[in-house]
């Protein structure tokens, strides 16, 4: 843009796809350009966003106005970040950036103009700032993928279809008592926000549920939950989702809405929820999250050898803290291993079960065990014995009568045997090993 330009015109650059960039004559007075991006020449007011854009946008700081359709068809941009600096967003300046999935509005602002985020088609949560008072004609209207939206105290009036097309709204969160949100203005094609889960500051409600952690030994641990109308917050642990225990007051935050402790390696598989109270003594608990700490798996039990009969069941078993993950394998020389089959379902955890056949004779079995870390390790290989039958007696010992100090020999003969144990009892009863 060369140094005569003194204005650009609402749709100056309309429908220019592949416009990457902007840029403005140094000794221009009117205009500059910052990263493609073309502002006026004071730098408070951002004019143009070329269409091409893509990923993550910066808004430089110090710009005031987002002018009318200044982003205006930036299919590519995935984020915004606007400056806090920012007071007015014009009408249209978002529209038609569709893959845009969040953005933050900055608390300075009193507006949200008409159809300034019209048809953003991937955003899916808008908390819009306190301070606002007016969400303007169509503002997010058709942006179809809106699941919550978050509305301060401050707001007196939404207006014609601000919220017209956004089916996929669940849930509304009113910063004030259900009272007052009776008195803000909803005009006409507003039906979707009408028509979602309206949670309000005087609820008693978990509005936002902790999420699952991953973090190395010795990592900061944080679970947080929110809620409105709540008093009071007890954190509790378990390991099997079943039997919870309280979690201790040697970790001071137990009792706050978040929960923050250091990481060990034998918490990793642990599931954490909040019981949230209200004054009345009401408790609502949390959806539980789990926590992963990333270890190295460590062998606390190896595997035995097996000897049974054919059809018989065979089981082996390993033991290791912190793993996240098993499989067993075979092998017939003790050399080349191959995993065990999806068709044994315990091919995958840590006691492989499954019936002996004559062939897996002589087979050896370990097991890959995967800690939390994605590491592997190996257990001992052992070995599988499988019989054809069980032991036949052939021949039974026969009655003696001796005299004191006289030597004796019992004899019995079988098939199939692979030891022999012999006992005596004085009443046929009790019989003890010899």
């Amino acid at each position: 843009m060369p140094k005569g330009v003194t204005s650009v015109g609402q749709w100056a650059f309309a429908g220019c796809d592949t416009l990457e960039s902007i840029n403005v004559s140094g000794d221009n007075q009117f205009f500059c350009s910052v990263d493609g991006m073309l502002l006026s020449g004071d730098m408070t007011r951002l004019v143009c966003v070329p269409c091409a854009k893509t990923g993550e946008l910066t808004i430089p700081d110090g710009v005031t106005v987002i002018g009318d359709r200044a982003l205006y068809g930036c299919e590519g941009l995935t984020g915004v970040t606007v400056p806090e600096s920012v007071t007015d967003i014009e009408m249209l300046a978002f529209a038609g950036c569709e893959g845009l999935e969040n953005i933050t509005l900055p608390g300075r602002m009193t507006k949200i103009s008409y159809k300034a985020f019209y048809s953003c088609a991937s955003l899916e949560d808008i908390v819009i700032p306190g301070g606002i008072t007016e969400v303007e004609d169509g503002a997010f209207g058709c942006c179809g993928g809106i699941k919550s939206v978050t509305v301060p105290e401050s707001l007196v009036r939404i207006g014609c279809g601000a919220f017209s097309d956004c089916e996929a709204i669940e849930a509304v969160y009113y910063g004030a008592e259900r009272e007052k949100w009776q008195q803000v203005s909803i005009d006409e094609e507003n039906d979707p926000l009408l028509s979602a889960m309206l949670h309000c500051a005087d609820d008693f409600a978990i509005t936002a549920q902790p999420q699952s952690e991953s973090v190395k030994v010795k990592g900061t641990v944080s679970f947080t939950v929110h809620a409105t109308g709540a008093h009071s917050y007890r954190w509790q642990y378990s390991r099997d989702g079943v039997k919870w225990t309280n979690v201790g007051a040697s970790i001071p935050s137990a009792r706050t809405a978040t929960l923050s402790f250091t990481a060990k390696a034998n918490y990793s598989g642990y599931l954490y929820r909040c019981a949230v109270s209200d004054s009345g003594g009401k408790i609502l608990y949390s959806e539980p999250a789990v926590l992963t700490v990333a270890a190295p798996a460590e062998l606390t039990a190896q595997p035995e050898d097996v000897n049974v009969f054919m059809g018989e069941t065979v089981s082996f078993a390993v033991r290791a803290a912190s793993a996240k993950g098993y499989q067993w394998q075979y092998s017939k020389d003790g050399v080349k291993w191959t995993n065990v089959g999806g068709t044994i379902p315990s091919a995958k955890t840590d006691t492989l079960s499954f019936a002996a056949k004559t062939n897996y004779n002589g087979y050896r079995y370990r097991c890959v065990v995967t800690g939390t870390d994605g590491k592997n390790i190996r257990s001992s290989a052992v070995t599988l014995t499988v019989r054809k039958t069980a032991a036949v007696i052939t021949s039974q010992p026969a009655d003696l009568s001796a005299k004191k100090g006289q030597a004796v020999s019992f004899t019995v003969k079988a098939d199939y045997a692979m030891g022999f144990c012999w006992q005596y009892s004085k009443d046929g009863v009790t019989w003890k090993n010899v």
